[in-house]
């Protein structure tokens, strides 16, 4: 399948859109050109130069890491830097740099979610709440015999999605009129002239995040040339979404046996542990955990796991007698690669991770 890079993009961002990234963090097109045509795509936790020399002897000419070459999303690199040093065979050989870090983060089904699901956490909750999903109602007017083309087209792509229920949606039916002007290639009608259809008023509830997917869906399906539609911001709560994770786990173990699954499971080479007792209740972090220590602390969480904690952050876990499990910054967020091979299996593209 030919694909440009942004097409790549699209389909990575509309599992984690790029505003779910926290503030400041350099999340998207590092260096490149959006518009070349998709050779092979490298994926991979951080862009070192062995990673470039890996894609270009493959002829990938796409690298997508988690990690960004550089946190500052305004300063760019400077030509003659060590960063400069280390990125310009890329540049050389015309490869393209993406970087999507805490986006993927914070998503559900990102690396947070896969983390809880791998120790089978149960009645899972955001550890520390980053950004609140705006919600919206869509109702659109569609002749009776497309009804359900299009009912099944908007919620196929995101639409009347409610807690754990999906399809959610209402109808009630009238009559539509409509005059066609004479440039005007109504589906149903004449030109000119008053006309009556027997239409239903469907009406549904969208996240922001779907809500382009789901338009476009809509027109798509729609029999008519220019579809009426109306969408009304709503003051109801949407998913909060954040980073870390909070839940429990099937049955209360021993400490020193969720480290041994920690060891299975993840494959650190080497674990850092602080802690004894037993473990029922975990809270987990990707990467590092420092920044929602607190978080895991107030939880009430009986364990931590995350990729890497300091000093500091050590000792304010042992005052309040939180368990800390450090499995490795790259260890606890290389399930990044799965995850995007997983969502873009479908396009056929060549994939090196």
């Amino acid at each position: 399948m030919i694909m440009q890079h942004r097409e790549i993009f699209r389909i990575l961002e509309a599992f984690a859109p790029l505003n779910l990234a926290v503030p400041g963090d350099n999340c998207g097109l590092q260096i490149g050109n959006k518009n070349d045509l998709t050779k092979g795509v490298l994926l991979c936790v951080d862009i070192t130069r062995d990673v470039i020399k890996k894609s270009i002897a493959r002829r990938a000419n796409l690298i997508i890491s988690h990690h960004p070459i550089t946190q500052d999303a305004g300063g760019g690199i400077k030509p003659g830097s060590l960063l400069w040093e280390i990125i310009s065979p890329a540049i050389k050989n015309n490869i393209t740099l993406c970087a999507y870090h805490t986006n993927f983060d914070v998503a559900e089904g990102g690396i947070n979610d896969w983390l809880a699901n791998l120790f089978g956490l149960q009645n899972t909750r955001v550890l520390q709440p980053t950004f609140l999903e705006k919600t919206y109602k869509l109702v659109v007017y569609v002749p009776q015999d497309a009804l359900e083309k299009v009912r099944a087209a908007v919620c196929g792509a995101g639409a009347g999605k409610i807690g754990d229920y999906s399809g959610c949606t209402f109808l009630t039916h009238g009559i539509g009129t409509f005059v066609p002007g004479k440039n005007a290639k109504p589906a149903v009608g004449k030109k000119g002239q008053i006309n009556r259809v027997g239409e239903a008023r469907l009406e549904t509830v969208v996240i922001k995040s779907r809500l382009p997917a789901v338009i476009a869906a809509l027109k798509k399906v729609h029999p008519y040339e220019e579809p009426a539609y109306d969408i009304y911001p709503l003051q109801n709560q949407g998913k909060v979404l954040g980073l870390g994770r909070v839940g429990t786990l099937p049955q209360t173990i021993s400490f020193t046996h969720f480290c041994s699954l920690v060891n299975k499971k993840i494959k650190p080479k080497d674990l850092i542990v602080q802690g004894q007792g037993k473990v029922k209740k975990v809270a987990l972090s990707s990467g590092s955990g420092k920044g929602v220590i607190e978080d895991a602390i107030k939880s009430g969480a009986d364990t931590f796991l995350t990729g890497e904690l300091n000093h500091h952050t050590r000792l304010l876990a042992k005052e309040f007698g939180l368990n800390t499990v450090e499995a490795g910054h790259y260890e606890s967020e290389v399930c990044f690669i799965e995850i995007v091979a997983g969502i873009l299996k479908e396009t056929g593209i060549k994939l090196i991770e």
